[in-house]
């Protein structure tokens, strides 16, 4: 929905509203019907769900992983913004990313 609504949103900046289609989202007198109402109130659901996963791909760097089964498992980070985010959340541990690989 929110995808639909950021094509909605230049659609409406790049052209003039000239009136509306009666059917599924307005009526006979162009007032808006349940149906917009509730894809309205799912868009700002979306919105907040949208924000907060932004708000969490911001707290917790991206890392990236391999496995193979020759080799196993891999983890690593290209920042090292992991370590200073352990390190800040995990005070009471002497050395919390030892067990990964930094990239610098």
């Amino acid at each position: 929905v929110v995808a639909l609504y950021d094509w909605l949103a230049f659609y409406h900046k790049e052209y003039k509203t000239v009136g509306t289609v009666t059917g599924r989202f307005y009526d006979e007198s162009g007032k808006p019907t349940k149906a917009l109402l509730q894809a309205r109130a799912a868009l700002a659901e979306g919105q907040r769900i949208k924000a907060q996963s932004e708000a969490e791909k911001a707290r917790y760097p991206a890392c990236n992983s391999e496995w193979s089964a020759a080799r196993g498992g891999r983890v690593w980070c290209s920042s090292k913004r992991w370590a200073e985010y352990l390190t800040a959340s995990y005070p009471d541990i002497a050395h919390p990313c030892k067990e990964m690989l930094f990239i610098s």
